[in-house]
């Protein structure tokens, strides 16, 4: 499949609700057919299921069958393996838990997630409200060891900036024009914040990037690799010469927090583990689903264009309640037939491997060592005397601390700083490695979760 012609079909998803001259049905109808018309005839065994290999959400227009997307590019490998490793004997399960819900949008489905997990014992840490800010989420999706994530927020391209930059590239004179989106987000001084981007090429030379014929005809050269290189010397060497302001930067796929839009730029997430994300919101799939599979996570659903809170909330409750234990596909699958009916309507898809399933850890009720479990009782409490000090008047963790500032309840929200968290997965992991060399920092938040 040509690139940009997948570009051009994932925009259709995009934009379904606003197609002129046809009814969102009548979009989902051709979008359906084009799909098939370009995967032909594929014989489905009674009962079978589809993997599909490739940058497209082929599985909607296969409503009857259960199905799962691995992204060719760019690392298929990886993903394979993250995917197979997890559902080996004596894996972690699905233990540790994080629900962001800044509050943007009505999210029953968060409470509903609490309710299910609690009584299976799951380590539950949700982040809401002020507490869902820029800053917090982004250190949590990249550092804390969770298994499970759920995200329910808005989703979508942001506005931004349309600049334009005229520079001498390493063969002659080129020029470009980019789209910019940016995200703010806190830090300790606060005179400073820390700001993300997220670039877009939209021309060169005057030439439109999204069209095909001419851009077959332009000479590229080194032009893209000079601007990357001449960006990374600083905007105070190399300055735009010309700035407007867009209602659009396509592909940005920003997530509303509590005070800025959340811009997915890591290359790791949960620690360097490969977590699950279900991110229920708006258009989620789009940037996201390949981007997060390559920073590590096994398995992602998401959305193809705009879903209510209602619906939203339905679909997740099912796969964590009535579907839970089954392979991830056949539980997103399931869910979509009893929320759905009959209806054309599929708006969530899932990438990984297909015999992915939720399960519970096994560490949570396996018997370890007695130099461990001492280790974990003497944290747990410290974790909870922490809390309650922290709670009462914001102090700070000390340093005989494991560092686990929020743990009070198996649900746990935020509170102290981001240099609290940072120092929780050092300490943990000191103190683990010093009662018993085979545990982890996701073992002791098992132990925790069974001491609350």
């Amino acid at each position: 499949m040509d690139r940009d012609r997948a570009h051009e079909i994932l925009e259709a998803f995009y934009s379904l609700n606003d197609r002129p001259g046809l009814t969102p049905q009548e979009a989902q109808a051709g979008l359906t057919q084009e799909l098939l018309n370009l995967c032909g005839s594929i014989p489905v065994p009674e009962y079978g299921s589809i993997t599909f290999v490739g940058s497209l959400p082929y599985g909607f227009a296969y409503p009857e069958y259960p199905s799962t997307h691995l992204f060719k590019y760019p690392d298929l490998g990886s993903a394979v393996v993250n995917g197979f490793a997890a559902e080996q004997q004596l894996q972690p399960g699905t233990g540790v838990v994080m629900l962001v819900d800044p509050g943007t949008t009505p999210a029953p489905e968060i409470k509903s997630a609490v309710d299910l997990l609690e009584p299976r014992r799951a380590f539950i840490r949700v982040y809401e409200d002020r507490g869902a800010n820029v800053r917090h989420v982004s250190e949590m999706v990249e550092h804390f060891p969770y298994d499970l994530l759920i995200f329910a927020t808005h989703c979508g391209d942001s506005s931004g900036y349309r600049q334009t930059y005229e520079y001498t590239d390493s063969e002659g004179l080129n020029r470009t024009v980019v789209d910019l989106a940016v995200g703010f987000q806190r830090t300790d001084d606060p005179e400073i914040l820390k700001v993300g981007h997220f670039f877009r090429f939209v021309s060169l030379d005057g030439v439109d990037w999204t069209d095909r014929t001419a851009k077959a005809k332009l000479y590229v050269g080194e032009a893209v690799h000079d601007f990357n290189r001449l960006m990374d010397s600083g905007p105070s060497t190399f300055k735009y010469t010309k700035r407007e302001t867009i209602d659009r930067v396509v592909g940005s796929s920003a997530m509303m927090m509590s005070d800025s839009n959340f811009i997915f730029a890591q290359h790791s997430i949960a620690g360097m583990g490969t977590p699950v994300i279900i991110n229920n919101a708006c258009v989620s799939w789009h940037r996201l689903a390949g981007d997060m599979n390559f920073a590590g996570a096994r398995a992602y659903i998401g959305t193809l264009f705009p879903v209510t809170p209602i619906e939203a909330s339905e679909v997740v409750t099912r796969i964590l309640d009535t579907h839970w234990g089954n392979a991830l596909a056949i539980a997103l699958w399931a869910a979509q037939r009893d929320v759905y009916e009959r209806s054309q309507r599929r708006p969530y898809v899932v990438s990984g491997v297909y015999p992915h399933a939720f399960a519970w850890s096994g560490l949570i009720t396996r018997r370890v060592s007695e130099s461990a479990s001492a280790a974990i009782l003497r944290a747990g409490r410290i974790c909870l005397q922490d809390s309650a000090r922290v709670m009462r008047n914001g102090s700070r963790p000390s340093r005989r601390s494991s560092g686990c500032t929020s743990v009070s309840y198996n649900i746990s929200k935020m509170y102290g700083t981001g240099m609290a968290r940072s120092y929780k997965a050092v300490v943990i992991k000191k103190r683990l490695r010093r009662a018993d060399d085979r545990m982890t920092s996701r073992n002791f938040l098992n132990g925790i979760a069974c001491l609350c």
